[in-house]
Order: structure tokens, then sequence, then C-alpha cells
């Protein structure tokens, strides 16, 4: 009955022309098969090439389904599947498929394609946990932000109805409009300060109460979150899956190899920036949680006073300043508010009342703006490394751990091949990347075609 090559093509590559029976491939395929006495065909397998795990999932039970329908049609014909890149991937979730489908394959043969394992964190559980904590109080930026600024309208509201109501002094009277200005500076600080403290409170008391329920949430949902996850893994992993006789090429100098280099070394800082994440909260955590309870309550209504004491100062001495509380005016109110002698600490203790509340204060907004930051980056980081191996959730990215490989596990044969730059004039598509045309380059069709040879002969021989 002769032989079948299917060719299953990579991400992007829908329209690859090296899959096509006309192609230099497919040509030098069937004149082999000719010079050898028999007959072949050459079946194109097409997919959506989308780089997701989904998309390949999706491609490899079709590609069962094919494979096996064309073993019914010709149950004594060797059938050899050739993949290029994550064409491999969709040969491999094939088998995952359909395991005993690999009694049914003569040979397969993978250029350039990336086997990834994927696994989850030993630490998934606990990440997700301080991650969870920490957004929650990272959270508590906007709604502080939204409490003090319902705090400065009602304020602003009680000073305008307060001077509408009140008879101008003489304007040759300093003394007495000295004392007046001098009474309305530290009214309006402890106006604002009192509703700073009422919002801070309030926006704390609901956070108490919503963390408990996020606590009881992580809790409740541990179990089917270690499920989910560890069944995504499975099913992203494809480097322990049972193959039939097989044969990797390794390509050297190839972009897309280039690239999961790349991305195998981008899975490891991500790695790497999560357990830093990890360790950092669960340090933070620990500290927090080594105070003594009653000493954390205190200590956290103190916070909130000292807080609303010094962002209640910025927010008069702005408004004294022109009326407004823009972003430009607020940094310049904080810079002069420092005296000159501060750093050096020959201060005078009357400054000390406003201004250690304002750079407390400062320290507090920049600290959780810089940490929302540091969150997001380490985040993005992470899913820019899961997107690079087609896994693109942050479910992957944060609580997984994904290795690259060259080949699969198990007894196959990995072959170099170097489609560097001093082997590009051999290929048909020049101006196209290595990794796009690299099956029309003379050198691998030769090398490919020695191992469909060797695949046939009762043993599989080595290559070199």
């Amino acid at each position: 009955m002769g032989v079948l090559f299917l060719t299953v093509h990579g991400t992007w590559a829908g329209a690859a022309r090296w899959t096509q029976p006309d192609s230099m491939l497919g040509r030098a395929l069937l004149q082999s098969a000719r010079e050898r006495g028999g007959s072949a065909v050459v079946v194109p397998f097409s997919w959506s090439g989308k780089n997701s795990v989904a998309a390949r999932r999706k491609a490899g039970t079709e590609l069962a389904d094919r494979l096996l329908e064309l073993r019914r049609e010709a149950p004594s014909r060797a059938i050899y599947v050739i993949a290029h890149s994550h064409g491999g991937s969709v040969f491999a979730y094939a088998m995952k498929e359909e395991p005993g489908l690999a009694d049914h394959i003569d040979g397969f043969i993978a250029l350039a394609t990336p086997w990834i394992s994927v696994q989850p964190c030993g630490y998934a559980l606990a990440l997700r946990r301080l991650l969870s904590n920490a957004v929650f109080y990272l959270s508590l930026l906007p709604a502080l932000l939204g409490a003090g600024r319902v705090s400065e309208w009602w304020v602003d509201y009680l000073i305008a109805r307060r001077d509408s109501h009140r008879v101008p002094l003489p304007e040759d009277d300093f003394v007495a409009s000295f004392g007046q200005k001098f009474g309305d500076l530290a009214n309006d600080i402890g106006t604002y300060a009192e509703w700073y403290v009422l919002t801070g409170l309030a926006v704390g008391v609901a956070g108490y109460l919503l963390h408990r329920r996020l606590a009881r949430w992580l809790v409740g949902s541990a179990a089917e979150f270690e499920h989910r996850t560890k069944v995504a893994a499975d099913q992203a992993s494809t480097l322990h899956e049972r193959l039939p006789r097989s044969v990797f090429f390794k390509p050297i100098g190839d972009e897309a190899a280039l690239a999961m280099t790349w991305t195998s070394g981008m899975a490891s800082l991500m790695q790497a920036a999560s357990q830093l994440l990890f360790y950092f909260l669960q340090s933070v955590r620990d500290s927090w949680l080594s105070i003594p309870r009653y000493g954390r309550i205190i200590g956290s209504v103190a916070l909130i006073l000292i807080w609303s004491v010094g962002t209640a100062v910025l927010v008069v001495f702005t408004i004294l300043a022109d009326g407004t509380t823009t972003a430009a005016k607020l940094a310049t109110a904080i810079r002069e508010s420092v005296p000159p002698g501060f750093s050096r600490g020959d201060f005078d203790i009357a400054y000390l009342v406003l201004d250690l509340p304002v750079v407390f204060a400062l320290a507090l907004w920049s600290g959780l703006i810089l940490g929302l930051a540091a969150l997001v980056a380490v985040t993005l980081v992470a899913w820019l490394a899961a997107a690079g191996a087609g896994i693109p959730t942050l479910r992957a990215a944060l609580f997984m751990r994904i290795l690259v490989e060259a080949a699969p596990l198990g007894n196959h044969e990995l072959v170099l091949v170097d489609v560097s730059a001093a082997q590009r004039q051999e290929r048909v598509a020049a101006a196209a990347l290595g990794h796009s045309s690299v099956y029309e380059s003379p050198s691998v069709i030769t090398a490919v075609l020695r191992v469909i040879h060797a695949l046939q002969s009762p043993q599989l021989e080595k290559q070199t």
C-alpha cells in the first residue's frame, strides 16, 4: 500500500509551502519512495496555527481523528508524521487524546519543536493566599483616595458656609486678622484631620470585614484551586507523552529556537520573580504576625491617625496656595513642608508636629504606589514568559513552572541541524526567517530523508 507522509505546520503558518506535495520536501519524499521501488503520498494537515494551548489541543483532537481515519482506510500502509515547530506539539496532544495511537504510527519526525513541561509550583497555594491579601491591601489605596476626596468636598463645604456667615474684620486691625487666620488654619487642619480619621476608620472597618470574607473564601476554595492548577498543567505539558519511534531535529541558529531559549530563560526569571515575591510577602506577613494582636490593632489605628493628620496638612497648605489640590501643587507643598535642617537633625521642635505626619503620609502613598507598580511589573514579566510558551494565563504565570526542552523524555534520537547564517544561501525562501523556511533547505531535506530510511529499517540507526 506504500507510504503516507502526513505533514503538520507550525504556529502562524497555515499557508506553509513545505507541507504541500509539490514543495521541495514533498517532491524529495515522493522521489525517494520511487527510487526504493515503492509509492508514497504526502497529505497536509491544516490547523488554526494560533499560539495557545487551547488551539493546539483542539488541533490535536482533530489530528488524532484524522490519523485513525487514515489507518482504517489502509491498515497495512506505513504512516509517518513530519511536523514543524508547534506542529509537533499538536501531534503530542493527539497522543495525549488517543494514547494507543502511537502503536499505529510508524515514525514521527519533529523539527524545531519546543517540548514543554508544566508543573504547579510547590508554593502555589501559599503564594495565592499572600497575593490575594497583598492585592486586597493595595486596593485600599483607591479606597483611601476616594474617602479622602469625599472628606475634602465635605470640609470645603463646611468652611465655605462658615466664611459666608462671618462678618468681615476691619482692614487696619492686623492683630485680629492675624488671629483669625491663625485660628482658621488650626481649625481647618483639625477639621480635615477629623474627617480623614473618620473616613480612614470607615475604610479600615470595611476592609476588616471584607478581609474576613476573603480569608474564608481562600480556605474554602483551596482544594478546587489546586485541582484546577494541576489539570491545567497536565493539559499544557507535552514532555511526558508516549510517542512512536521518533527523531527530533534541533536547529542551531534558528530564530524560533533562539526565541524558545529566550522563553525558557524568561520562565526561569518568572519563577525567580515569583519566588522572590513569595518570600518577601511571607516575611512581611511573619513580621506583622509577630506583633501581639492588640499591638497590631493599636498600631493600625495610630497609622490611620498619622496618615490623616499628614494628608490633612498637605491638603490645607495646597488649598491655601491657590485653591487647588493638583498633583503638581501637592508635590510642591510636600517639598516645601520639610524644614531646611530636617535631614541634619537641627530642626525646630515646632516643625515636628506637622512635618512628621506629612513625611509619613508621603511615605505611605509612595509605598502603596510602588508596591502596586512592583506587583504589576512582576506579573507582567511572568505573563509574557507564559505567553511565549503559548500559555498566556495568570494561573500559569504565577503558579506554574515552565520548562522548555529540545526533545521529550524517553529513548529518542536528537539530531542537530545548522541553519545559521552560513547555511541560508541554501534556502529557496532566502528572504524569510530561518524558522519559516527551514524545511526548504537542501541539507535539512537530506537529513530528513536519511532519518526516514532509518525509521523504515528494522532498527533505528544512530544519526550523526
